[in-house]
Protein backbone atom coordinates (compact mmCIF):
# COMPACT_ATOMS: atom_id res chain seq x y z
CA UNK A 1 0.00 0.00 0.00
CA UNK A 2 3.04 2.34 1.09
CA UNK A 3 4.81 1.67 -2.41
CA UNK A 4 1.77 1.99 -4.42
CA UNK A 5 1.16 5.51 -3.05
CA UNK A 6 4.59 6.35 -3.26
CA UNK A 7 4.24 5.58 -6.93
CA UNK A 8 1.01 7.55 -7.04
CA UNK A 9 1.95 10.82 -5.65
CA UNK A 10 5.74 10.65 -6.74
CA UNK A 11 6.17 11.76 -10.39
CA UNK A 12 4.57 14.93 -8.81
CA UNK A 13 7.05 15.94 -6.43
CA UNK A 14 10.18 13.75 -7.64
CA UNK A 15 11.92 17.32 -8.47
CA UNK A 16 11.30 18.96 -4.80
CA UNK A 17 14.56 19.27 -2.91
CA UNK A 18 13.10 17.87 0.09
CA UNK A 19 12.20 15.10 -1.38
CA UNK A 20 15.04 14.48 -3.10
CA UNK A 21 17.15 14.38 -0.14
CA UNK A 22 14.20 12.78 2.08
CA UNK A 23 14.94 9.34 -0.77
CA UNK A 24 18.63 10.05 -0.41
CA UNK A 25 18.92 9.95 3.47
CA UNK A 26 16.29 6.35 3.37
CA UNK A 27 18.88 4.77 0.99
CA UNK A 28 20.74 3.43 3.60
CA UNK A 29 18.08 2.36 6.04
CA UNK A 30 16.68 0.47 3.23
CA UNK A 31 19.78 -1.50 1.90
CA UNK A 32 20.61 -2.51 5.72
CA UNK A 33 16.60 -3.54 5.94
CA UNK A 34 17.54 -5.62 2.69
CA UNK A 35 20.86 -7.04 3.84
CA UNK A 36 20.08 -8.23 7.83
CA UNK A 37 17.45 -10.98 6.52
CA UNK A 38 20.23 -11.72 3.97
CA UNK A 39 23.10 -11.99 6.78
CA UNK A 40 20.45 -14.16 9.22
CA UNK A 41 19.20 -16.38 6.92
CA UNK A 42 23.43 -16.67 5.46
CA UNK A 43 24.43 -18.24 8.83
CA UNK A 44 21.76 -21.31 8.38
CA UNK A 45 22.28 -22.31 4.96
CA UNK A 46 25.21 -24.84 2.72
CA UNK A 47 28.17 -23.06 2.39
CA UNK A 48 27.85 -24.44 -1.44
CA UNK A 49 24.68 -22.27 -1.63
CA UNK A 50 25.75 -19.38 -0.22
CA UNK A 51 28.90 -19.74 -3.12
CA UNK A 52 25.58 -19.89 -5.64
CA UNK A 53 24.27 -17.04 -4.29
CA UNK A 54 27.50 -14.79 -4.60
CA UNK A 55 28.12 -16.26 -7.84
CA UNK A 56 24.31 -15.11 -9.68
CA UNK A 57 24.74 -11.69 -7.61
CA UNK A 58 28.28 -11.44 -9.65
CA UNK A 59 26.48 -12.77 -12.60
CA UNK A 60 23.58 -10.32 -12.47
CA UNK A 61 25.56 -7.15 -11.53
CA UNK A 62 28.95 -7.47 -12.74
CA UNK A 63 28.15 -9.45 -15.88
CA UNK A 64 24.42 -7.92 -16.26
CA UNK A 65 23.15 -11.20 -17.11
CA UNK A 66 19.29 -11.14 -17.19
CA UNK A 67 17.61 -12.68 -13.38
CA UNK A 68 15.34 -14.39 -15.70
CA UNK A 69 18.04 -16.38 -17.48
CA UNK A 70 19.68 -17.10 -14.57
CA UNK A 71 16.52 -18.36 -12.60
CA UNK A 72 15.31 -20.56 -15.75
CA UNK A 73 19.18 -21.85 -16.01
CA UNK A 74 19.28 -22.60 -12.13
CA UNK A 75 15.68 -24.48 -12.34
CA UNK A 76 17.45 -26.29 -15.17
CA UNK A 77 20.08 -27.57 -13.17
CA UNK A 78 17.69 -28.69 -10.18
CA UNK A 79 15.32 -30.96 -12.48
CA UNK A 80 18.55 -32.40 -14.37
CA UNK A 81 20.51 -32.49 -10.81
CA UNK A 82 17.21 -34.08 -9.29
CA UNK A 83 16.84 -36.64 -11.86
CA UNK A 84 20.83 -37.87 -11.46
CA UNK A 85 19.91 -38.78 -7.88
CA UNK A 86 17.11 -40.53 -8.61
CA UNK A 87 18.93 -42.80 -10.96
CA UNK A 88 21.82 -43.17 -8.51
CA UNK A 89 19.02 -44.33 -5.80
CA UNK A 90 17.08 -46.55 -8.22
CA UNK A 91 20.93 -48.46 -9.58
CA UNK A 92 21.28 -49.28 -5.90
CA UNK A 93 20.34 -52.59 -4.40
Amino acid sequence: LIILLIAVFFPKVQHNPWVTAAFRAMRPAVVALMLWPVISLSRQIHPALLIVVVLVALGVWGLHLSPVILILLAATVGVLHARRLTRSKEEKP
